[in-house]
């Protein structure tokens, strides 16, 4: 699992302190993990996997792809958000879930407007 850590972490063209941060351990952890020297526990797994959207089949064990696809990943992202401590997200996804056909193209057309109407993210990285 060791080799997997640094593939992925190179995957993600992080340093190992970008990657640590992420992690809320320090790169001299990330060293230890990817070494081998440090184990890692099911946890740490478990908090790569949320963090990076990495499928945990592939990390503990190399079966399958790296990256989890768009719906396994959102999945995810539901159960982090209701099985956490924020309750306005809760509440937000709660309020989804009552949503009909209707109501949800409403909701659409308005993302997609807000969509429209943001600063490209590259145009501001260059001014």
């Amino acid at each position: 699992m060791n080799e997997r850590i640094k593939e992925l972490r190179r995957a993600l063209c992080l340093t190992q302190d970008e990657f640590a941060k992420r992690l809320g351990i320090t790169g001299g952890g990330v060293s230890k993990l990817e070494k081998g020297t440090r184990n890692i526990t099911e946890q740490m797994a478990l908090s790569i996997c949320r963090e990076f959207n990495v499928s945990h089949a592939w990390l503990v064990d190399g079966v399958g792809d790296m990256f989890l696809d768009d719906d396994m990943a959102t999945t995810a992202v539901f159960d982090r958000i209701m099985s956490g401590e924020n309750e306005t997200a809760k509440a937000v996804f709660k309020a989804f879930a009552k949503l009909d056909d209707s109501q949800w193209e409403t909701l659409y057309k308005i993302i997609e407007e807000v969509r429209k109407n943001l600063p490209n993210k590259k145009e501001n990285a260059d001014n």
